[in-house]
C-alpha cells in the first residue's frame, strides 16, 4: 500500500500534509477531575458521488524539511507518532501494518514541498486555475472507505502481499484548495489547510477517474520529526 502513496505523489506530483492533538475539558460535578478530550484539529467529508465516503478527521501531524524540501503526513489517528509516521513511510522496507495511523471510514494527508520552502509556504489552487501546481507540490490523499480493516494480503496473483485496506480504497490529490504552511527548521509547524475537490479513483478496482468532493478546513500544529529525512523521500 505505501507503493500506491507515492503512487499518487507522482501522478505527476500530487501532495499530501499534516496534523497534531488535544482540546481539554473538565469532568465530573465537583470539576476536581481533569479528562483530557481529544479532537480533531482539521475535519469535513471526503465523497465520490454515489458511491462511498469518508471522513477527514486529523489529529496528528508531523513534518520535516531539509533544504527547501517539506514532507509532511497528517494522519487520522490519535495514536499516531513521528515514529510509526516515518517507518510507514521508509523505502524499500517489508510491508508495515498502518493500524496505528488510520482509523476507518477515515482519510490521510501526504504533502510534499520541493525545493521552495523556506519557512513557509502558501498556495491558492481554484477551480478554473490554467495550470495545477505540480512541479512544487504534491498532494495524495489516501481514504479507507467504508467498514474494514487492514488485511496482509496480495491483491491479484502478480502482486506481492502487503496491508491492504478490505473495504474500498481511494488515492488521489486536491486541486482546490488553500494552504498556508509555517515553522520548521526544529521547531514545530503551523498548517492552515481548505481542500474541496479532488482528483483520485479506487486504486485497487478500475483504472476509471473516480473524481470526489466535500469541504475539508482546518489549522493544525505538526511536529518535528527528523526521521522522516531518513525515508528516502528527500
Amino acid at each position: 500500500m505505501r507503493g500506491q502513496i507515492f503512487r499518487t505523489l507522482g501522478l505527476p506530483n500530487m501532495l499530501g500534509i499534516a496534523l497534531l492533538m488535544c482540546a481539554c475539558s473538565s469532568k465530573g460535578e465537583t470539576g476536581s477531575e481533569a479528562d483530557a478530550e481529544v479532537m480533531p484539529f482539521i475535519t469535513g467529508t471526503v465523497s465520490v458521488d454515489g458511491q462511498a465516503s469518508a471522513e477527514v478527521a486529523f489529529y496528528k501531524a508531523f513534518a520535516y524539511n531539509q533544504g527547501g524540501t517539506l514532507l509532511a503526513y497528517l494522519s487520522s489517528s490519535p495514536s499516531a507518532t513521528c515514529t510509526n509516521v516515518a517507518d510507514y513511510l521508509q523505502l524499500d522496507q517489508p510491508p508495515y501494518d498502518p493500524v496505528e495511523m488510520f482509523e476507518p471510514s477515515t482519510c490521510n494527508l501526504m504533502l510534499k514541498i520541493e525545493d521552495e520552502y523556506l519557512g513557509g509556504f502558501t498556495h491558492n489552487q481554484t477551480a478554473d486555475a490554467d495550470q495545477p501546481n505540480f512541479a512544487t507540490l504534491g498532494s495524495a490523499l489516501n481514504c479507507a472507505m467504508g467498514e474494514g480493516s487492514f488485511e496482509y494480503v496480495a491483491l491479484s496473483e502478480s502482486d506481492d502481499p502487503d496491508y491492504n485496506w478490505s473495504g474500498r480504497w481511494w488515492e488521489g490529490g486536491p486541486f482546490v484548495y488553500n494552504y498556508n504552511l509555517s515553522g520548521g527548521d526544529g521547531e514545530p509547524y503551523t498548517f492552515d489547510i481548505e481542500m474541496s475537490a479532488y482528483d483520485g479513483s479506487f486504486v485497487h478496482e478500475s483504472l476509471n477517474d473516480n473524481p470526489a468532493n466535500g469541504a475539508v478546513s482546518g489549522t493544525i500544529s505538526a511536529e518535528w520529526c527528523e526521521r522522516m529525512g531518513s525515508t528516502g523521500l528527500f
